[in-house]
């Protein structure tokens, strides 16, 4: 199962669906110019991201640029 750490809490996130149906949140990736720079979960997310846009890929991040 792929399974991280949340940056802002250290909660444990998953980045695969697998993950999601065992019960963790979905981990949301920060991308910036490709690179990932730090993963956050959902609560997090919320609390100090909550006006940024929720792509699915990064292809789909890249065609609204």
């Amino acid at each position: 199962m792929g399974v991280v750490l949340c940056d802002a809490c250290s909660r444990e996130v998953a980045t695969i669906v697998d993950g999601i149906d065992e019960g963790l949140d979905i981990g949301y990736a920060l991308v910036i110019e490709g690179y990932i720079t730090e993963v956050i979960c959902e609560e997090c997310r919320r609390k100090y991201l909550n006006n940024k846009p929720i792509n699915n890929t990064l292809e789909e991040a890249e065609e609204k640029e």
